[in-house]
């Protein structure tokens, strides 16, 4: 009886408030249509761009498309995302550094650019530019002095990120400009990219670049001996991946237990000396990273799978935390003498960051450091972004900005200071 009560009086409150509801529910019926046609229109024109190479999914000539409102939903949060990013980040910042740029007095400069430099990709358009300081290593406006030995300058080697399927140079220009007026020679690169190359091309143009900059670099003011590896998300990754290989990779046996697959040759030369490591909202876990994109429903439209592998053994051979696991596990075959990796880690990640986690940072210094790797400075910084680590590098007025600037500096000091490697 109880429950027929509860069932009238239900009844009865839809009743009641149905004057109010249904033409609530009429009024809002088309906002509603258009942004489930809107969404779903977005979700469609990103899948079509980004997730019909390599999937498995797609049927013959027809495209892969969801219908499924809960993955419209969250690939329509992530589009949004990053338009927002553009509109309000990217765009203001490239306006304002151009405006900087044409009111600053040539004079004023700290160094010029060396733009479009083959450094021996496979692919003959993948060019570096050089941010450099004058050739002798002289400061600004400083007259040459013959019976003087300038000191070159420390140099960095970035590689951005952007999901191993986008990004070029050009757009870091206003963050190695920063770094240039500070007193490091900046090396940017572009390199292969998704669907065009896999990991293994990525890496062997990192490679390249390390190699042509060790050969180099003198002629533009910097430091052979003094040479960093910085890298911003995927960047993050392809930098650590490219070092952490070269020391480890092709000198492991993987049992059952720790089995994985290294998609990458065994390179019989090995990397120049790199002084340390710079890495910002790096994924260095890439089956965890997976399984976090899976949460947020990219994981169809990311390109990390397609590039590393869709196989979880594969995965695994593409993550540096894996590689340093085997490490660890004292996996190491024939008696080979590993390569060896440097010993200085700076690793950067925010509190904020909702497109790498956190965890990604603190679990591969944790590896690091049981690796013996003797010098990792690890830092999470409260109320910082994924993007921001790179962006307010741009034009350097936040107090980000100001305190990464520090950290390098000391960073770089200390790398100097000690360079030891295991």
């Amino acid at each position: 009886m109880p429950l027929f009560r509860r069932r009238d009086m239900h009844i009865a409150v839809c009743l009641l408030f149905s004057p109010i509801i249904i033409p609530t529910l009429l009024a809002w019926t088309p906002l509603i249509t258009t942004i489930v046609f809107w969404s779903y229109l977005l979700t469609w024109g990103v899948y079509l761009r980004y997730a019909q190479t390599d999937n498995h999914k797609a049927a013959g000539r027809l495209p892969y498309l969801p219908l499924s409102p809960i993955r419209v939903y969250k690939v329509t949060v992530a589009a949004l995302g990053s338009l927002l990013f553009l509109g309000t980040r990217m765009l203001p910042i490239g306006v304002r550094w151009t405006i900087k740029k044409c009111f600053t007095k040539r004079s004023d400069s700290t160094g010029k650019v060396c733009e479009d430099i083959c450094y021996g990709s496979a692919r003959p358009d993948k060019r570096l530019d050089v941010f450099t300081s004058d050739p002798t290593g002289r400061n600004p406006g400083e007259p040459l002095t013959q019976n003087v030995t300038y000191p070159k300058r420390p140099v960095i080697i970035f590689i951005y990120g952007g999901a191993w399927n986008s990004g070029s140079k050009e757009m870091y220009r206003p963050m190695a400009t920063t770094l240039q007026e500070k007193g490091y020679v900046v090396v940017v690169p572009t390199y292969s990219l998704y669907p065009i190359a896999y990991l293994a091309e990525m890496v062997s143009d990192i490679r390249a670049v390390v190699i042509w900059t060790h050969d180099h670099i003198r002629t533009y003011g910097g430091d052979p001996n003094n040479v960093y590896l910085m890298g911003h998300s995927a960047g993050a990754h392809l930098a650590a991946y490219t070092v952490i290989h070269d020391a480890v990779g092709s000198h492991v046996k993987f049992t059952k237990k720790h089995f994985l697959e290294l998609s990458l040759p065994v390179y019989s030369t090995p990397l120049p000396r790199v002084q340390g490591l710079i890495l910002l909202s790096g994924i260095f876990d890439t089956v965890d990273h997976y399984g976090f994109e899976s949460r947020r429903g990219v994981e169809e439209v990311s390109a990390m799978a397609r590039v590393m592998g869709t196989k979880t053994k594969l995965l695994r051979g593409s993550s540096p935390t894996y590689l340093l696991e085997a490490y660890n596990s004292k996996l190491v075959v024939n008696g080979k003498p590993l390569r060896s990796v440097p010993s200085h880690f700076l690793i950067i990640h925010g509190t904020k960051d909702h497109t790498v986690p956190v965890s990604s940072s603190r679990k591969f210094a944790q590896f690091l450091e049981k690796a013996g790797i003797s010098h990792i400075s690890l830092h999470i910084l409260e109320g910082v972004d994924h993007s921001q680590l790179v962006t307010d590098l741009m034009l350097p007025t936040t107090a980000y900005a100001q305190k990464f600037l520090r950290l390098l500096e000391r960073f770089v000091a200390d790398s100097t200071l000690n360079p030891r490697r295991f």
